[in-house]
């Protein structure tokens, strides 16, 4: 089996460039399992379960009637936080979901959040197994930078008015440095008000020779036994690789057909330094 992992920059779940995303984690299952009803299991942990008052269960229904319109089962896993007169979804059946299931799309929210309850529960195993087993990891926002080395999140905006991207070190199973909104506007509320893209770079400069992923919004790396491109259906946004050197910070677009490994530093370094943005 392939591993398969599809990366979205984030983005409003329902806007119409997000469409071809969907359906793509749909046919990557197909595919990969030979089916024709995809099983997928839907983790909505950074949302908070749908108990956060910022974000609802709006991003949640979507998610789950998305995929049930494109002809999957679907199954929603509850860990960390669950709403009223919900439990969380026990540990054994958790298993059992992943195991069961042909892909798994993880929700965008509050990336240490979602970290810390996976750690905390011990199942970082658990995913890097499923992926191995060729199931298809997808998810957006938090749900894809989660699985880089390190990543920068918006984690504190969910407990302040006031509040400071932070970097996080990720589950690592993506060799790289990785930020999702890559290309996305100042939000409300952010102290200091610089751009979350600068604020990237400037912790990825003290990262030294660990090559950067960063995705825009509505854009999405597909990463197939750790070989990437990047899938986009408007021409203006995508994905691009960084490196530090001499010059500083060099950033470079990865051209659709073009595929780059990311287990391989030395090369990604030479990507980006090559031809620069």
């Amino acid at each position: 089996m392939d591993t398969i992992i599809y990366g979205m920059g984030g983005g409003k779940m329902s806007d119409p460039r997000m469409t071809d995303h969907y359906q793509r984690i749909v046919d990557l299952g197909k595919a990969q399992f030979g089916i024709e009803t995809p099983q997928v299991a839907i983790i909505p942990t950074a949302q908070f379960n749908g108990t956060h008052a910022k974000i609802g269960r709006g991003n949640i229904d979507f998610t789950v009637e998305r995929f049930q319109s494109l002809g999957c089962d679907t199954q929603e896993i509850f860990m960390g936080a669950v709403p009223a007169g919900r439990s969380e979804t026990r540990d054994r059946d958790i298993e059992d979901i992943l195991h069961r299931s042909h892909a798994v799309f993880v929700l965008g929210g509050d990336t240490r959040y979602l970290l810390e309850v996976v750690r905390g529960k011990g199942f970082v195993a658990t995913f890097e197994s499923i992926i191995h087993a060729g199931k298809v990891m997808a998810g957006t926002s938090a749900g894809f930078i989660w699985l880089t080395k390190h990543c920068m999140s918006d984690a504190e905006s969910f407990h302040s008015n006031q509040w400071r991207y932070i970097m996080l070190q990720g589950l690592g199973i993506l060799p790289v440095a990785g930020n999702a909104h890559d290309n996305g506007p100042l939000p409300e509320g952010l102290d200091p008000q610089v751009s979350r893209r600068e604020q990237f770079e400037g912790y990825f400069a003290q990262l030294g020779e660990l090559p950067g992923i960063v995705v825009d919004e509505f854009a999405a790396i597909e990463v197939r036994n750790f070989m990437c491109q990047p899938r986009s259906s408007d021409p203006a946004i995508g994905a691009h690789v960084l490196a530090n050197g001499p010059n500083g910070i060099a950033r470079r677009k990865i051209t659709p057909g073009t595929e780059i490994d990311l287990r391989d530093a030395a090369a990604l370094r030479d990507f980006a330094l090559s031809f620069p943005d």
